[in-house]
Formats: C-alpha cells, structure tokens, sequence
C-alpha cells in the first residue's frame, strides 16, 4: 500500500483522499468536470472570472432536490438600478438589493421565464 502523500494530491489523486479547503474543492471540482468532458470526447473549456478578494462561488444543497441548481451572478454596475430595469422587464426581486458589511451589494432576481440569477457590485477598490 503506497501511503506516500504529496501536496498535489488535492488537485490530481484519483483514488483514496485527498485533504483540501472549500476554495481548493471548487477548483478540483472544475478540473474533475475537464478531465471528464476530455474522457468523453468533448472539447470544453472552463472559465472563471472575478475580482480581487471576490468570492469564488457557493454549493449548497436543499431539502427539495427539484429546487438544487446553480446561481449565476452577473457583476453591474448598480445592483439598484439593474433590479429596477429586470422589474420594469417583468422579472421579479427574489431578494432585494443587500450591501454586505465589505460593500458587497447583490440581489438575486427571476425573470419573466423563471430563471433564478444573481446580480453584484463588488466593494469599492
């Protein structure tokens, strides 16, 4: 039994464990998805995006497997202003604008189809 471990482990072992942070998860979790689009056939490419001291995304699961999905968040350059025209678009204000104690403003939207998104402005530089 090989019991050698190498810090790479986090990002390349394919069987047994691997020790990582939340952060380092969200990265094998992307580099897992390549590997196995490539095994596929598939020629996909993975692209993040953000800005200096952003949050890199949230997983969470709820009691109802139906409502489990994926939030996208689309950076504006006021949350306030981009809520009022996806209203006035028909969508609807899911959670109103919030500004986090760093100066994070978001608010989550529907629109007019039912589809859930984000909306953000980062803190000020």
């Amino acid at each position: 039994m090989d019991t050698a471990v190498s810090l790479d482990d986090k990002y390349t072992a394919g069987t047994g464990w691997a020790l990582m942070s939340g952060v380092q998860a969200l990265v094998r979790m992307m580099l897992e998805q390549r590997r196995l689009d490539d095994s596929r056939g598939l020629d996909t490419r993975i692209f993040v995006s953000g800005y200096p001291g952003s949050p890199l995304g949230g997983l969470a699961t709820t009691d109802d497997a139906a409502k489990n999905h994926a939030i996208f968040f689309v950076i504006v350059d006021d949350v306030a202003k981009a809520l009022e025209k996806a209203e006035n678009l028909g969508g609807k204000a899911l959670t109103p604008a919030t500004t986090t104690p760093d100066g994070l403003t978001f608010a989550h939207v529907q629109d007019p189809a039912g589809n859930e998104f984000g909306i953000f402005t980062p803190p000020a530089a």
